[in-house]
């Protein structure tokens, strides 16, 4: 088995592992909002943490989709004006786009790695957990995302038919 391979399937795994987490992420905060709303009306009673919970989730819910999102080429794209010019300059924007992406999504994982460093010892308000429970989302879906990149290009043949098919 080739080093490529491995590392498609090593991906693959990842990005699966990511869709689940996303899923439970959405299943729970829904679950944890509806419940909130419930007994906030209906006994006058509401759950403190619940709206902790659905923050911090809603955030690695972004940070990990995002990272789907880039897997699938499904980010915001003006299609009508890339169309406007041939192929070549086409793949050359494309790359471009991927090449500025990857040196941004690296610069904020370096800030945010600097920033976990200034959340020790600060607790959430609610639910009384550490901050860098919350803020590690950033970390994470930089990484997630940048191996996403990586997962692109190791199928280069199929980037290049789908930079012109949208």
């Amino acid at each position: 088995m080739g080093i490529i391979k491995l590392v498609r399937i090593m991906l693959k795994y990842i990005e699966n592992s990511i869709k689940v987490v996303i899923f439970l992420l959405l299943s729970v905060m829904i679950v944890n909002l509806a419940i909130n709303v419930f007994t906030r009306y209906v006994f006058k009673f509401p759950i403190i943490w619940a709206e902790e919970l659905g923050r911090y989730m809603m955030v690695w819910f972004a940070f990990l989709g995002m990272s789907i999102a880039i897997r699938d080429g499904d980010h915001v794209k003006i299609t009508f004006i890339r169309k406007l010019f041939p192929r070549v300059v086409q793949k050359a924007v494309y790359h471009l786009c991927s090449i500025i992406m990857l040196i941004f999504m690296i610069m904020v994982l370096r800030k945010s790695f600097s920033h976990m460093s200034t959340l020790e010892g600060q607790i959430s308000p609610a639910m009384q957990i550490p901050m860098a429970v919350p803020y590690l989302s950033v970390p994470v879906g930089m990484i997630m995302m940048i191996l996403q990149i990586f997962h692109r290009y190791l199928y280069l043949k199929e980037v290049d038919d789908a930079i012109c098919s949208d």
